[in-house]
């Protein structure tokens, strides 16, 4: 298990090579996973633990392992076939809905850098800052 910037990476097995920072094209941590059959996958939740939003990763397929599985937990349940590149970094981008899942697996012997996922507020989170906002817009009539 690793963890970075707010998420927690692990692995099903012990075939991960998690924070080196040699990829090429990249000087960032980057994780690298020997996950190509199943149940193997590398595995990232937020520390939050709260769910969230699968905006893009990057991926470069230096084992020669072809396409790989990218599957969301939770949410819509969303499953997508990704190739990346074989001589240089390629971005994901979910064509798929993967909003509002807690865990991202991808199964498949790749690099991996810099994912964009956004949180989502929870319930009573959004409404605290909601009934804040409300709060203050309230005294700041009352001042005026």
């Amino acid at each position: 298990t690793y963890t970075e910037s707010g998420y927690i990476f692990s692995h099903s097995s012990l075939n991960v090579g998690i924070g080196d920072t040699t990829p090429p094209g990249s000087g960032s941590a980057i994780f690298a996973a020997l996950a190509s059959s199943s149940p193997e996958y590398l595995i990232l939740r937020l520390v939050s633990g709260q769910p969230f939003t699968l905006t893009s990763f990057d991926a470069y397929d230096d084992f020669g392992s072809g396409s790989a599985s990218v599957m969301g937990i939770g949410g819509a349940s969303p499953t997508e076939v990704f190739s990346p590149s074989t001589t240089d970094y390629s971005t994901f981008v979910p064509t798929a809905d993967f909003t509002g899942i807690t865990e991202l697996r991808i199964q498949g012997d790749w690099r991996y850098d810099n994912f964009v996922v956004t949180a989502i507020p929870e319930p009573s989170s959004a409404i605290l800052l909601g009934l804040g906002a409300l709060g203050f817009a309230s005294r700041r009539r009352r001042t005026k």
